[in-house]
């Protein structure tokens, strides 16, 4: 049984390298497109060892981990400068309207929000089996962008528009397809 067992292992690891020189009409194609001798994941690495850890996990880290800090600083930021801005033009508004334009700030794209933070989650969860850690930045990211969004889009943005009836009416059909 053990024998069996290592002749298997032995013969799945070699069944994806290629042979020199791939034949169209031989069964070794697909494997000479997939592995580390092929087209397609072709490296060094020929599994989730120790050296993919050293090189690729940890850029793959820190790259993840700066572009979550990128999502989480730039509502951070845009609320100071929005700050920033009243407090240094308070005293040169005198009308009403310009003291209105003032003090409303800019519109929340939820839309781009919500696809910046699906997009890294996908991320995430594409590597983080690999990567464990990765669920843990994860965590932190998502906190992170909730808190700043919250703050961002309660205290500088305006308010968002009341929705009537028309739009409540449209959306019922797609909420009952969500329930189900």
């Amino acid at each position: 049984l053990a024998h069996s067992a290592s002749s298997s292992a032995a013969a799945l690891r070699t069944s994806y390298l290629c042979r020199p020189r791939c034949e169209p009409s031989s069964a070794v194609v697909p494997c000479c497109l997939l592995g580390p001798a092929g087209v397609v994941f072709s490296g060094r690495h020929e599994g989730f060892d120790r050296a993919w850890f050293v090189t690729l996990g940890a850029s793959l880290l820190v790259t993840l981990a700066l572009q979550g800090a990128v999502f989480v600083g730039e509502p951070v930021a845009r609320a100071a400068l929005q700050l920033a801005r009243v407090r240094w033009s308070a005293e040169r508004k005198v009308t009403l309207d310009g003291l209105v334009e003032l003090f409303t700030g800019p519109h929340f794209d939820l839309a781009k929000q919500s696809g910046q933070a699906l997009a890294y989650a996908c991320a995430l969860f594409c590597f983080a089996p690999a990567l464990p850690g990765l669920y843990w930045l994860g965590l932190v990211m998502v906190g992170g962008l909730y808190a700043a969004d919250k703050g961002y889009l309660l205290r500088v943005c305006r308010s968002p528009p009341a929705v009537d009836e028309a739009l409540v009416l449209a959306l019922v059909p797609a909420f009952k397809l969500i329930a189900a």
